[in-house]
């Protein structure tokens, strides 16, 4: 795209920047409810394998032994309620 960056409409350049800091501030969002769920993860979702939001799908089925911090910070980051059912 780089190379065709001047005939790119002036929408398109917005869209994709702003497709850029979505993306940024995803990664950002998962790399902060790792950090606050990595204990719960691996104590009571071990044998789960990641991806899909079958981690956080573990973590939801365990939410009466999860530490607060992690369920927090999953609903704060809309992690919580990406998570298949």
């Amino acid at each position: 795209m780089m190379a065709y960056e001047e005939k790119l409409s002036q929408a398109c350049k917005i869209g994709i920047a702003e497709a850029a800091v979505a993306l940024k501030m995803g990664a950002a969002a998962i790399d902060y409810s790792i950090q606050a769920c990595e204990a719960d993860a691996d104590k009571f979702c071990l044998d789960v394998a990641p991806g899909e939001g079958r981690l956080i799908s573990c973590i939801k089925k365990n939410e009466a032994k999860v530490s607060k911090d992690c369920i927090t910070t999953l609903k704060e980051t809309g992690l919580w309620e990406a998570a298949p059912k």
